[in-house]
């Protein structure tokens, strides 16, 4: 099930986003991504071009990915299509990197903000247990007397017990 967190945050890529994802794509297709690229980042590209929503982990990895690998962009690296040109398209290009930087952001505030609510909001197992502790204290017993079949008689209720303590 999704955490209500991720309701808030819209994970459908921009245009910008996925435009890049196709010119990755279509460059992969050409025989320019090299042999370190993982099939799954493919896979990706593909289902995010078409504008389907990414995950939180996604986002989360394709801006690591980005932060990892800004070092590699060399002047130039897009003609002829290096390797890493490609994968960097493949990871939403330049568009994809302040989008991931944005979404990430926006996940933090939401779920901080739903822990938040969640840790201001009364804990509703604390009050059952409290409630469950004064319906027991809202009875005692009281001259107690066990039939031959373990049953019992005899109870009070608390309005008589200041009653019952003064004798």
């Amino acid at each position: 099930m999704e955490p209500l967190y991720l309701k808030e945050v819209d994970l459908t890529p921009p245009e910008g986003v996925r435009s890049a994802l196709r010119h990755g794509i279509k460059l992969h297709e050409k025989g320019h991504s090299g042999d370190g690229l993982v099939p799954a980042t493919v896979a990706w590209a593909r289902r995010m071009a078409n504008g389907e929503a990414a995950t939180e982990e996604k986002i989360r990895k394709m801006r690591a990915w980005h932060a990892r690998h800004a070092v590699d962009k060399r002047p130039g690296w897009e003609n002829p299509p290096t390797p890493g040109y490609v994968a960097f398209l493949l990871w939403g290009g330049a568009a994809g990197r302040a989008w991931s930087e944005r979404k990430v952001a926006e996940l933090d505030r939401s779920k901080e903000k739903a822990m938040s609510e969640k840790a201001d909001a009364p804990n509703t197992d604390a009050r059952l247990k409290q409630k469950r502790a004064v319906e027991v204290k809202s009875f005692g017993l009281n001259d107690v007397q066990v039939d031959e079949s373990g049953q019992f008689e005899g109870y009070r209720s608390e309005e008589h017990t200041s009653e019952l303590q003064s004798h």
